[in-house]
């Protein structure tokens, strides 16, 4: 068996590991995960789902992995992911207001996972989020010229258990001081394996050339 198929095996072990394994190795285990998975997660995008690949398990891994190691950009673009191909993720896109600091921020997101249901809060910057409006909005210039990373607010991504209760959080989320709006997080319109690709591209470097392109396509 290939030496990334067994890190990714041992991925879901670390998940709920109570030991702190060095903060590298995390990052290399999430890697090795993401890459082993990566094929299988192309080829359900493509409607061409592997048998015998759970795609939800897989990036909930993924994205638990990464968020151990630090890694909090990727492990929201990993759930945004899940989200734009159904897997059942609600979600709830808390904008913060522009000059939020850290701590500010640290104190938002200990308030969200203080509401009834909350399982994670992710951070995404203005930077990530510019790059996904750029990705839903791909081709239509006319919408994409003006806007610059600084125009697009940074988000706190509020991960719960029951969808039908993201509606009337949402209402508690924009009571929260320092978030100027919020929204249910609803699939990502087109692109999805152009997101796909790019985390492969900078994750595992070399592997989508040797993927080749899939059947059919």
């Amino acid at each position: 068996m290939r030496p990334q198929l067994i890190l990714a095996l041992a991925a879901t072990l670390l998940v709920a590991c109570e030991g702190a394994p060095s903060t590298q190795m995390t990052i290399e285990i999430a890697r090795a995960s993401f890459c082993a998975h990566a094929p299988a997660l192309r080829a359900a995008i493509a409607g061409q789902p592997q048998a015998g690949v759970n795609t939800a398990t897989a990036l909930a891994a993924d994205a638990s992995l990464y968020e151990r190691a630090g890694e909090e950009e990727t492990a929201a673009s990993l759930d945004r992911i899940a989200a734009a191909m159904g897997v059942p993720v609600p979600m709830i896109r808390a904008f913060l207001d522009r000059g939020v600091d850290r701590a500010e921020r640290a104190s938002i997101a200990s308030q969200l996972m203080a509401l009834p249901g909350a399982t994670k809060v992710t951070y995404a910057s203005q930077e990530a989020n510019y790059q996904l409006f750029l990705q839903m909005f791909e081709g239509q210039r006319s919408i994409t010229e003006n806007v610059r990373p600084k125009d697009i607010p940074a988000s706190l991504d509020l991960v719960v258990t029951d969808a039908s209760t993201v509606a009337a959080l949402v209402k508690d989320v924009e009571a929260i001081k320092g978030v100027r709006g919020a929204i249910p997080a609803g699939p990502i319109d087109g692109g999805l394996m152009t997101q796909l690709n790019v985390l492969i591209e900078r994750e595992c470097p070399g592997l989508l050339g040797s993927l080749g392109p899939l059947p059919g396509a």
